[in-house]
């Protein structure tokens, strides 16, 4: 089995509008915490208690993170398809078994 890697490829979440989306929701949960949790003044007209505040800008945070470390490793080689979601572990799409999987062209 010949295991040259043919192509590589690692996509990851590069969008601008998504991260000013993202960073704007983080933004703004942080200024609710700024000015409600450390100013003592409340964050609009129908405020959340501090816990909930505090539980949601952490909640935004991961959200963030998640997309942060999230990627799409592919790699092609003669037998196959490899693929990862950023664990070290490759899941093998090997072409004999898709090929299989396909069966015969549609009659036309």
């Amino acid at each position: 089995m010949d295991n040259t890697i043919l192509f590589s490829e690692r996509q990851k979440f590069k969008q601008p509008w998504l991260w000013l989306i993202l960073i704007g929701i983080n933004g703004l949960f942080l200024f609710g915490v700024y000015r409600q949790v450390i100013s003592g003044h409340q964050f609009g007209t129908k405020p959340m208690s501090n816990t909930a505040l505090l539980i949601a800008i952490g909640l935004t945070f991961l959200l963030t993170l998640l997309f942060i470390n999230f990627r799409l490793d592919t790699i092609i080689k003669k037998d196959g398809i490899y693929v990862s979601h950023g664990r070290k572990k490759f899941r093998p799409f090997l072409f004999q078994v898709l090929k299989t999987l396909a069966g015969s062209p549609p009659a036309k």
